[in-house]
């Protein structure tokens, strides 16, 4: 399967899932800001990653360019409230959204805009 991930490439969570989906035959591409860059170099090199320049919002033209390119069968973007934005403007289908504790637990005490 054709899988296209949308997360912080330096997240060990990132790592553990797209290392591991990589090793079970899974073509997968990891789409990432460049501030989240692999520093460690723990991605496995079946793995084809994309880094973004720019931030959540600014970087949808290119991340919508890229990901059509990859054509996955399913985009997985871990994180509502900014990989999930992104996701979600880039009007990919199907979207499969992993939220993490902190999106939904802290992010809504921020400020009011983060509430909606």
């Amino acid at each position: 399967m054709r899988i296209a991930f949308l997360s912080a490439a330096c997240s060990i969570h990132t790592v553990r899932w797209v290392n591991a989906l990589a090793d079970r035959g899974h073509e997968i591409a990891l789409f990432s800001l460049l501030r989240h860059a692999d520093k460690m170099g723990s991605i496995s090199q079946k793995i084809t990653v994309y880094y973004l320049r720019g931030g959540y919002l600014s970087a949808t033209q290119a991340f919508s360019r890229e990901l059509a390119a990859f054509s996955p069968q399913v985009l997985n973007a871990h994180y509502a409230t900014g990989y999930g934005t992104l996701a979600r403007r880039s009007r990919f289908n199907p979207l499969l959204l992993s939220i993490w504790g902190s999106d939904i637990y802290d992010f809504p005490h921020f400020g009011p805009i983060h509430r909606h």
